[in-house]
């Protein structure tokens, strides 16, 4: 066996060592982000089944609070990016300029879920960009779905829906690891 096969071979056994040891120790918290100039972040605790926090920061206000709080194995982290969206919505009659507009937070949104999604990987946090859905909710609807009735913006609101849809932990990590392999 030449030094390339004996190193492949390597790899692979410690790959699945390593798939164990996660799936033998999953995470207990999800951090769900949805970014902008105001930070949506909510807080899922998979063992107890529940929202057990939300806020709202600036862009490196999101960074500090995941890196200050959670450990990269006790935690998932989604982050909201429209990016594989190819429309963007726009109100009927609003012109170019509100298009404009409109594309440009976009873009920087998408930028920052990228560079965010970047740096908390390179920490060793699992984290995966997710496609906007079940978005623009109402603080009452988001209120008796999720339980949560604490002060919520849209950001909010948007980030608690991101955590309860992904609240099935098993289903969550298998997304994951089958992401990871495509």
């Amino acid at each position: 066996m030449n030094k390339i096969s004996t190193f492949e071979a390597f790899s692979d056994e410690a790959e699945k060592i390593s798939a164990k040891i996660q799936d033998a120790n999953p995470p207990r918290y999800l951090v769900c982000i949805d970014p902008g100039v105001k930070t949506g972040i909510a807080l899922y605790d998979y063992d107890d089944r529940k929202i057990k926090h939300v806020t709202t920061k600036e862009f490196w206000g999101a960074h500090d609070y995941v890196v200050g709080h959670f450990t990269p194995a006790e935690v998932l982290i989604l982050i909201e990016s429209s990016e594989s969206n190819g429309f963007m919505w726009n109100a009927k009659g609003q012109g170019v300029r509100a298009a404009v507009r409109v594309a440009r937070s976009v873009g920087q949104n998408n930028r920052e879920a990228s560079l965010l999604q970047q740096r908390l990987t390179m920490l060793g946090y699992r984290c995966a960009l997710v496609k906007p859905k079940n978005t623009k909710k109402s603080a009452a609807y988001v209120a008796k779905l999720s339980g949560w009735n604490g002060k919520t913006n849209e950001h909010n609101r948007d980030a608690i829906m991101m955590c309860l849809d992904n609240s099935n932990r098993q289903l969550f990590m298998a997304r994951m690891k089958f992401e990871e392999t495509t």
